[in-house]
Parts: structure tokens; C-alpha cells; sequence
């Protein structure tokens, strides 16, 4: 199996400090349910407008 991470670092706010949201895709029924609930959550908006000051995309086995 293999893991894709993308990750944002954002100067640090009040409202991004509260974010606490961890999803696996796995544990819904396909990919497109997945995303579907990602893009619905609150948490997945805030940070939209902010430009984030790095981005790390890399893959590993698990």
C-alpha cells in the first residue's frame, strides 16, 4: 500500500490552531465519497483563502 501526502504549512492564526480533522479514505466506500466529505467539512474551507508559505507533496509505502 501507498500513502500520498499533501502538505500545507501555514503562518500560524487562531482559527487554523483550532483545526483538528484526520480522514482515511479507506473508510469510506470509493474515492469520490471520500472526497466528497472532505470538501464538505467547514475545516476544509478556512484555509482556502490563505496562501500557505510551503507545500510538501510526497508518496511512501506503507
Amino acid at each position: 500500500m501507498e500513502q500520498l501526502h499533501c502538505e500545507f504549512l501555514f503562518k500560524p492564526t487562531k482559527e487554523l490552531k483550532k483545526l483538528k480533522v484526520e480522514e482515511w479514505s479507506m473508510d469510506f466506500e470509493g474515492i469520490d465519497d471520500f472526497f466528497k466529505h472532505i470538501e464538505s467539512l467547514k475545516e476544509f474551507n478556512i484555509p482556502l483563502g490563505i496562501i500557505p508559505i510551503k507545500l510538501e507533496i510526497y508518496q511512501e509505502e506503507i
